[in-house]
């Protein structure tokens, strides 16, 4: 079931995570919940069992390919800016 929440950030951050949402297809709500999804995942046992993060372990699935926050950040300052990074 999903539930709203309401975040607070930087005007600027929340302009550059509607383009890059955009530019990939999806809503910033499903950018935000991938995100958070991976950074939950990446701790596995530190989830308490009773946590509401802890029901959504296992439900979206895990491509080999899965990029690092890092990568993400290059490719889309790349795209946004066509440079590479050294």
């Amino acid at each position: 079931m999903k539930k709203k929440l309401t975040l607070t950030i930087e005007e600027s951050i929340k302009d550059r995570a509607k383009v890059y949402a955009k530019q990939k297809g999806i809503s910033v709500s499903e950018m935000v919940e991938q995100y958070l999804d991976r950074k939950t995942r990446s701790q596995g046992s530190d989830i308490p069992a009773d946590s509401p993060v802890h029901r959504f372990a296992g439900s979206l699935p895990l491509s080999a390919s899965e990029k690092s926050d890092q990568e993400l950040l290059r490719e889309a300052l790349e795209e946004k800016y066509g440079t590479h990074s050294t």
